[in-house]
């Protein structure tokens, strides 16, 4: 496809980092938590298909969090850089997929900058897309590499969620399921080895008609922070899980098909399909829809539960430490979240280090 090529070099992800919150919470202790009993929660997983064994939440200590956003961010992006083999100085852009700041109305883009000491001429922005935000942002990432009006490379493009603060004992379809994590990318225009796949795609959508089965109804501009919005439990997340779970599993299937369509991309020539980390049965689910073979299906929420914007760049990392990715190979990645929004991209992974 010779539109994504700049002088023989195409956008590709050169660069992955990971961290997660410092607290381990299993199943058994949310059963501790919420006064149920033994094997309550493990039952509850069971049944829904959910997979999910274990979680990471970030320690809380007089009402306040003990890693923040930026924390996780900055954590992320070193191991990025480290394994981009970059000079931080040289980073021309950072964006931050997330839906849980620091503080509200402040980039945590921004803050990683200041993090780790980096020139004041870079630009920096935070993205809100939910579950689908680091491919979101990756997309526009690799846009932006290719445009005459770009900041030019290399970019850093980051998931970062902070959701066990916001998350009620009261609401047990969400209380259970999601986790603290952040995954960070470093993507550039590399110039691809001879022989090597090139071709890429990326296909999004939306149905903002559903907007209202997933979300933190209170502390936007609908529902101001107030005593009653406190009183109602209205600033924790709400999921209407099988209208989620339904259109989850449809789109998903839909995008990642037109990704393979647009891309030319035989199906079988994928190495690795990594869906959105919410749910095992929709991942089983979806790779089922796609005549996908489960042993290429990279799954990580069992360890980490869902993380919304971390969940893909958090599992690329774990597909890389356990060697189920590697320089050259054909990457598919699926997303699915709350707007409701939906993206799959097709995406050679030309730019990953080659392993000794």
């Amino acid at each position: 496809m010779t539109e994504r090529f700049i002088e023989g070099k195409i956008p590709a992800i050169t660069g992955i980092g990971k961290a997660a919150g410092r607290n381990i919470v299993t199943n058994a202790d949310l059963d501790e938590m919420l006064g149920s009993k033994k094997g309550f929660v493990d039952r509850a997983m069971r049944r829904t298909g959910t997979g999910i064994e274990q979680r990471y939440w970030v320690p809380m200590e007089n009402h306040m969090a003990q890693q923040t956003a930026s924390d996780l961010g900055t954590e992320a992006l070193i191991g990025a850089i480290e394994m981009g083999g970059i000079d931080k100085n040289d980073l021309r852009k950072i964006v931050v997929a997330t839906s849980s700041p620091d503080f509200l109305g402040v980039s945590v883009a921004a803050m990683l900058q200041h993090r780790l000491g980096l020139p004041n001429n870079i630009q920096a922005y935070d993205l809100a897309a939910g579950c689908t935000g680091w491919l979101q942002a990756t997309h526009e990432a690799y846009a932006n590499l290719l445009s005459p009006l770009g900041m030019g490379g290399p970019q850093a493009v980051g998931g970062v969620e902070i959701l066990s603060p916001i998350l009620s004992k009261n609401k047990l379809n969400t209380f259970i399921i999601f986790g603290d994590a952040a995954g960070v990318t470093i993507v550039n225009l590399v110039k691809p080895d001879e022989g090597a796949p090139t071709n890429m795609a990326f296909v999004p959508g939306a149905d903002g008609s559903l907007a209202d089965k997933l979300n933190v109804p209170a502390g936007g501009s609908r529902y101001p922070t107030s005593q009653y919005t406190i009183e109602n439990d209205m600033h924790s997340m709400s999921m209407e899980g099988d209208i989620i779970k339904e259109n989850a599993i449809t789109r998903m299937i839909e995008v990642s098909k037109k990704a393979v369509e647009k891309a030319r991309v035989p199906m079988e020539d994928v190495a690795l399909f990594i869906p959105h980390q919410a749910n095992l049965s929709i991942i089983q689910s979806t790779a089922e829809g796609l005549n996908f073979p489960m042993e290429k299906v990279m799954v990580a929420i069992k360890s980490y539960g869902n993380t919304s914007a971390a969940s893909i760049p958090t599992a690329l990392r774990e597909a890389w430490d356990r060697d189920r990715i590697k320089r050259n190979d054909m990457m598919l990645v699926a997303s699915f979240g709350a707007g409701l929004e939906y993206i799959a991209a097709i995406l050679p992974m030309v730019g990953l280090p080659k392993k000794k």
